[in-house]
């Protein structure tokens, strides 16, 4: 009976559900437990028969128990201004109706990932729960939308513009949660990262500690442009969300990068000092003749701190000197397939102009893009390999060999993955583009925020 009212969108988010009857009306009231977000936030339900979830995701994972599993969308009606740009257009919630018929009838919702049973008749029952609908709708609507592309223009003709830079929170701001953040690879965005937080939160310690993010950015640019982004918007909602400072343990991340994203990670974790600077120049930054804005932009990409918050630093598959013999050819080709805005390239042209000789030979040629970058004969890897870590955060690597080339992925050897003074190193045997939801890289993954979780719980 309920699944058909929520079929037949019988049932209001805030009003209840009105049965029609021979001798009148019975409105049936609502109540939501255990929801993250406000009530007054769900605008709508959709019955997860209607998502197709194996069409999107790997694994469907829903256990069976009382009550009816269902997905509820949320709106933005304004309760937290400061925080809505953190959020995306769609935003499931994972809910379970269960249907009280003593004292009175009442249509409850329970948030299930964060709820796992109700009281009935003095006994706790688990709930029935569909933990993938929710997910799969993500996918289910960027397709229908066509958003599930937009990844591929911004991976060749990327636009360099700051608002194409986004930090999402699969949820709102829950205070006393760690967060942990996911950084996507080349050709890909945010939703790269399904697949694993389906598996992950299947685990209710997972959702009990963490709070879920994601890093969006064009990946044709220069990794230097995108890094910079990360640690401003990352600062940025950490100063909106807890302006005080009383949170302790939201000052307490985990970052997870994949591929391109663990260079970019890695630039939100070491100390710049001079180095990548003497090594894309000849002279000080304050004596090159360009004009203070651009001169700004070069500042924040080549000179920075470590991020204080961060704490725990996953690599996996990550490139750091190179790729194999096949994907440094991939890499130089594709690199001079990515389209800057024309305004881009005059500027950076006219700063090699204007500086005869203050921008290294290699450095020089044209606006680098990210693939450039990951090259092995690249100005960028060495220098960047000079970089100290913070000492505040815990580095460990996830490593793929599972290619037909000894000691690779296919596409990032074993070597260049390596960081000499990670905490961790695990080598599994998986290809390059299976390395974020192989089983047993999330496993890996699942105990590396579990060791989080229990090192700063207590601080």
């Amino acid at each position: 009976l309920v699944e058909q009212a929520f079929r037949e969108r019988a049932i209001h988010p805030q009003n209840g559900w009105t049965l029609h009857t021979s001798t009148g009306d019975i409105v049936i009231p609502i109540s939501y437990h255990g929801l993250v977000w406000d009530p007054a936030e769900v605008a709508s339900f959709v019955p997860t028969c209607e998502i197709d979830v194996k069409k999107h995701l790997k694994h469907h994972h829903r256990t069976p128990g009382v009550g009816v599993p269902v997905v509820g969308l949320g709106q933005d009606i304004g309760l937290r201004p400061n925080m809505e740009k953190y959020h995306r257009q769609v935003r499931p919630m994972t809910l379970t109706a269960y249907l009280r018929t003593e004292p009175t009838l009442a249509l409850e919702l329970y948030e299930t990932t964060h709820i796992q049973s109700v009281l009935v008749n003095g006994q706790e029952l688990n709930l029935a729960k569909d933990l993938s609908a929710p997910l799969a709708y993500i996918a289910q609507s960027a397709k229908e939308r066509g958003v599930d592309k937009t990844f591929l223009a911004a991976f060749k003709t990327p636009t360099a513009k700051p608002e194409e830079n986004r930090v999402y929170a699969l949820e709102p701001y829950r205070p006393g949660v760690h967060p942990v953040l996911f950084i996507h690879g080349a050709r890909s965005d945010s939703l790269t990262w399904l697949d694993t937080v389906n598996d992950l939160r299947t685990d209710p310690e997972v959702t009990r500690n963490f709070q879920i993010m994601t890093f969006r950015y064009e990946t044709g640019n220069a990794y230097l442009f995108s890094a910079h982004y990360l640690r401003q918007l990352t600062t940025e909602f950490v100063e909106t969300a807890d302006p005080t400072g009383a949170d302790t343990k939201f000052r307490q991340w985990a970052m997870v990068g994949y591929s391109l994203g663990g260079p970019v990670l890695r630039m939100a974790v070491t100390h710049s000092g001079d180095v990548l600077w003497n090594a894309f120049s000849t002279k000080p930054i304050d004596e090159l003749v360009v004009d203070e804005s651009y001169r700004a932009n070069l500042r924040n990409m080549f000179f920075f701190e470590p991020l204080p918050f961060v704490k725990t630093a996953v690599f996996i598959a990550s490139p750091f000197d190179g790729g194999t013999v096949v994907s440094n050819t991939m890499f130089s080709i594709g690199g001079k397939l990515i389209r800057y805005p024309e305004s881009v390239k005059q500027r950076f042209d006219s700063m090699v102009r204007d500086n005869p000789g203050a921008i290294r030979p290699e450095a020089s040629k044209r606006v680098p893009t990210s693939l450039d970058l990951l090259k092995s004969d690249s100005w960028l890897p060495n220098a960047m390999s000079q970089l100290p870590f913070s000492n505040d955060v815990e580095i460990h690597t996830i490593i793929g060999n599972g290619g037909p080339t000894p000691l690779s992925d296919r596409l990032v050897p074993v070597r260049s993955a390596r960081i000499p003074m990670s905490a961790s190193e695990t080598i599994i045997r998986m290809l390059h583009k299976n390395a974020t939801w192989d089983p047993r890289s999330v496993e890996r993954q699942r105990q590396l925020l579990m060791d989080h979780a229990a090192k700063w719980n207590g601080n």
